[in-house]
């Protein structure tokens, strides 16, 4: 998408805009998702995606460290509000986006670094048999919060009766390809 704009502190870094002065006025176009604009000029905000409206809050960017059970540069994890298991933590990008693949990469590895921070406080924690890890990416996935977050969610034997095909049962017609 490209838009017109007369502030020069917005373009990216990402070699995605050109300058052109035309007459007295100052023209950049730069190539950015709508969610990207939306935040930039309306930071108090956070675009719910798939939908014409803007939410006023972000449950995820307003908590402060106290609420943090670890943090990194680039992330932090929660307990989450609603667990499914004891121990169930989430962890958070710092920067406000809707799906992972908006993040850098150093950003998405950081993320995963502290997944792993995450499953061995757990593990030390909770003494679990397994884990869930994983994400709700889009609202055909079912994410609920627009602002990016990973599940970790312990798992103890005997907690359900059979755990076999674990994540597959998002799809439940599809989940027990064994028989």
């Amino acid at each position: 998408m490209a838009i017109e704009a007369t502030r020069r502190e917005f373009a990216p870094s990402t070699g995605c805009c050109s300058h052109t002065l035309l007459g007295d006025t100052y023209q950049l176009q730069i190539g950015v998702s709508l969610i990207e604009l939306v935040n930039y000029l309306q930071p108090e905000h956070a675009w719910h995606h798939g939908a014409n409206t803007l939410e006023t809050s972000c449950p995820f960017c307003s908590l402060t460290d106290e609420a943090f059970v670890l943090k990194s540069e680039h992330a932090f994890a929660i307990k989450d509000g609603y667990p499914v298991s004891p121990g169930h933590t989430l962890v958070i990008p710092r920067q406000h986006v809707a799906t992972l693949f908006e993040l850098p990469r150093h950003e998405q590895l950081a993320l995963w670094d502290l997944v792993e921070r995450v499953r061995d406080r757990l593990v030390a924690e909770h003494q679990p048999a397994g884990f869930n890890i994983g994400l709700n990416d889009g609202l055909a996935a079912g994410q609920t919060v627009p602002h990016v977050h990973v599940h970790v969610i312990p798992r103890y034997d005997g907690d359900v009766p059979d755990p076999r095909g674990g994540v597959r049962w998002v799809i439940p017609e599809k989940a027990p390809y064994w028989e």
